[in-house]
């Protein structure tokens, strides 16, 4: 393979092409040919193994599905394309001359990387849109609903899952992808239910900010007259994991009115916002 550009001529040795050397002179001769026409116009020469095998495991899987021509006949190259360091394909350049092989096989191409900028298509920070006061609207938000639910103050275990979720979104410029709440609110109240993927489950910080109706702490017991709450309840003692839909119904010891059985024991914070809480949310709704 011979390819000539504007910067360089790339070359491929014919131990690797699958044409033997020795029966090929006219086209060893036409390379070295093109090599002196480009060296002679100030250009760069850079050597070719047309790498297709890592390793020699994968010769024989390649050689049948690399085909040649109408008659299927297997590709007389396919075990020629092993990944090789420098001083074996400066060996295969060695008709060239030991000087002009490690020319094209080392210095050229190194040369022409040294003269390339690093440029990176995707920046890694992350550019999330600016809401104004985003964050401080999510909080309100989610407090306030937590309070409507479990009164205030809030229960220890509440208190403690909205702090920590809230402060890891927050820290990490996520507050304003929780705004995705109001497309729910506005397609509910249009008659339209909201399906929620992924992680959004596992996140008290979506259910209190109404994104989705999954609450993730475990089962348990909420009036929605006077806030009483129970995160206790006996049955838990037999299946810790069990969804708060399964609990017996119950009337509120404060005011007798029907117990909410709320929670479904989705603990999987962590892999939701990572294990150091540095993860966007990714909510599919």
């Amino acid at each position: 393979m011979i390819i000539l550009s504007c910067i360089r001529l790339r070359l491929q040795d014919l131990c690797r092409s699958g044409y033997p050397l020795p029966k090929d002179q006219a086209l060893a001769a036409l390379q070295m040919g093109l090599y002196r026409f480009v060296k002679g116009i100030g250009k760069k020469v850079i050597a070719s193994a047309n790498v297709k095998i890592f390793e020699s495991g994968g010769r024989d899987f390649c050689a049948g599905f690399l085909l040649v021509g109408k008659n299927g006949a297997q590709c007389r190259c396919a075990g020629l394309l092993l990944f090789s360091d420098n001083w074996r394909n400066a060996a295969d350049f060695a008709y060239f001359g030991q000087a002009e092989a490690r020319e094209m096989v080392i210095t050229a191409p190194k040369e022409i990387a040294d003269s390339l900028d690093v440029i990176e298509p995707v920046e890694r920070d992350k550019y999330p849109p600016e809401i104004p006061n985003s964050d401080e609207e999510l909080k309100s938000l989610c407090y306030s609903k937590a309070h409507r639910m479990y009164g205030n103050p809030l229960p220890t275990i509440v208190s403690e899952r909205l702090e920590r979720e809230l402060d890891s979104i927050i820290k990490n410029g996520c507050g304003n992808v929780y705004h995705c709440a109001e497309v729910s609110e506005k397609s509910n109240d249009d008659g339209y239910l909201v399906g929620s993927r992924g992680s959004v489950g596992s996140s008290f910080v979506a259910t209190m900010s109404g994104i989705t109706e999954v609450n993730p702490l475990s089962a348990h017991y909420v009036c929605p007259n006077c806030q009483y709450s129970d995160f206790a309840p006996p049955e838990l003692k037999d299946d810790p994991e069990m969804s708060g839909a399964d609990l017996p119904d119950r009337s509120c010891p404060k005011c007798g009115a029907q117990l909410n059985k709320d929670g479904h024991m989705i603990f999987r914070l962590k892999p939701s916002l990572a294990f150091t809480g540095d993860k966007g949310a990714g909510y599919r709704l």
